[in-house]
């Protein structure tokens, strides 16, 4: 496998804390359907920004590597030039499948 970016390596960071707090799908939904303010089944940017701020809040390490950057590189991977993400591919990136 060739070696991660630093990037990479953050968003990585950035996604296991998420995953770690979120416990299970159950949970996620629950934040999702609370942070997705016009119940239109999608965050914006600037939801999934402060989702993922509210989660980091109290972890050094994610705190110190969550730039603008990193956010928009993660942006970018899971809205696939959407302008907004659903729960599915949500879920999807916070809990992948193992074996693909």
């Amino acid at each position: 496998a060739a070696p991660q970016t630093l990037e990479a390596k953050n968003c990585e960071i950035i996604r296991k804390l998420v995953k770690a707090k979120c416990e299970g799908k159950s949970k996620l939904q629950m934040i999702f359907s609370k942070l997705d303010k016009d119940h239109s089944g999608t965050l914006s940017k600037q939801e999934l920004f402060k989702l993922i701020t509210i989660i980091i809040k109290r972890n050094d390490e994610a705190a110190s590597v969550f730039t603008k950057e990193i956010f928009d590189a993660m942006w970018l991977d899971l809205c696939n030039n959407k302008n907004v993400i659903d729960h599915d591919r949500l879920s999807e990136w916070i809990f992948p499948q193992t074996g693909k």
